[in-house]
Protein backbone atom coordinates (compact mmCIF):
# COMPACT_ATOMS: atom_id res chain seq x y z
CA UNK A 1 0.00 0.00 0.00
CA UNK A 2 1.37 3.42 -0.90
CA UNK A 3 0.59 6.72 0.71
CA UNK A 4 1.21 10.13 -0.75
CA UNK A 5 3.38 12.43 1.31
CA UNK A 6 1.17 14.82 3.31
CA UNK A 7 1.78 18.47 2.65
CA UNK A 8 0.94 19.79 6.12
CA UNK A 9 2.31 18.12 9.24
CA UNK A 10 1.99 18.75 12.97
CA UNK A 11 3.97 17.68 16.00
CA UNK A 12 2.54 15.20 18.49
CA UNK A 13 3.05 14.61 22.18
CA UNK A 14 4.40 11.13 21.33
CA UNK A 15 8.20 11.48 21.20
CA UNK A 16 8.96 8.52 18.93
CA UNK A 17 6.23 9.17 16.34
CA UNK A 18 7.58 12.28 14.70
CA UNK A 19 5.30 14.61 12.76
CA UNK A 20 1.90 13.43 11.53
CA UNK A 21 -0.60 14.86 9.00
CA UNK A 22 -2.63 17.76 10.39
CA UNK A 23 -5.93 15.88 10.00
CA UNK A 24 -4.74 12.86 12.08
CA UNK A 25 -5.20 12.40 15.81
CA UNK A 26 -3.24 10.29 18.26
CA UNK A 27 -4.87 7.83 20.64
CA UNK A 28 -3.98 4.67 22.50
CA UNK A 29 -4.45 1.44 20.56
CA UNK A 30 -6.67 0.02 23.31
CA UNK A 31 -9.27 2.67 22.48
CA UNK A 32 -9.37 1.72 18.78
CA UNK A 33 -9.36 -2.07 18.63
CA UNK A 34 -9.33 -5.28 20.62
CA UNK A 35 -5.92 -6.94 20.94
CA UNK A 36 -5.89 -10.62 21.91
CA UNK A 37 -2.30 -11.57 22.62
CA UNK A 38 -1.62 -15.26 22.19
CA UNK A 39 -4.96 -15.96 20.51
CA UNK A 40 -4.88 -17.04 16.86
CA UNK A 41 -7.86 -17.47 14.56
CA UNK A 42 -8.22 -20.83 12.77
CA UNK A 43 -5.58 -21.17 10.03
CA UNK A 44 -8.10 -22.10 7.33
CA UNK A 45 -9.17 -18.44 7.26
CA UNK A 46 -5.69 -16.93 6.61
CA UNK A 47 -4.94 -15.15 3.35
CA UNK A 48 -2.37 -12.78 1.85
CA UNK A 49 -4.91 -11.03 -0.41
CA UNK A 50 -5.93 -8.36 2.10
CA UNK A 51 -9.35 -9.93 2.68
CA UNK A 52 -10.77 -9.51 6.17
CA UNK A 53 -9.01 -8.35 9.34
CA UNK A 54 -5.27 -7.73 9.56
CA UNK A 55 -3.58 -10.57 11.43
CA UNK A 56 -0.44 -9.28 13.15
CA UNK A 57 1.89 -12.02 14.36
CA UNK A 58 4.26 -10.43 16.86
CA UNK A 59 7.86 -9.81 15.80
CA UNK A 60 7.15 -11.10 12.30
CA UNK A 61 4.91 -8.11 11.54
CA UNK A 62 5.97 -5.37 13.95
CA UNK A 63 8.75 -2.94 13.09
CA UNK A 64 10.28 -0.13 15.13
CA UNK A 65 7.44 2.21 14.23
CA UNK A 66 4.63 0.68 12.17
CA UNK A 67 3.16 -2.82 11.78
CA UNK A 68 3.70 -4.39 8.36
CA UNK A 69 0.65 -6.55 7.72
CA UNK A 70 1.19 -9.56 5.48
CA UNK A 71 -1.55 -11.92 6.65
CA UNK A 72 -5.29 -11.40 7.03
CA UNK A 73 -8.13 -13.54 8.31
CA UNK A 74 -11.61 -13.70 6.88
CA UNK A 75 -12.84 -15.94 9.68
CA UNK A 76 -15.91 -14.13 11.03
CA UNK A 77 -15.53 -15.75 14.44
CA UNK A 78 -11.80 -15.09 14.78
CA UNK A 79 -12.05 -12.72 17.70
CA UNK A 80 -15.28 -13.60 19.42
CA UNK A 81 -14.95 -14.96 22.90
Amino acid sequence: MRYRKPEELKETDVEWSGDIPVDWDTTKLKFQTMVNMGQSPPSDGYNKKGIGTAFLQGNADFTDKYPQTESFTDNGNAFRG
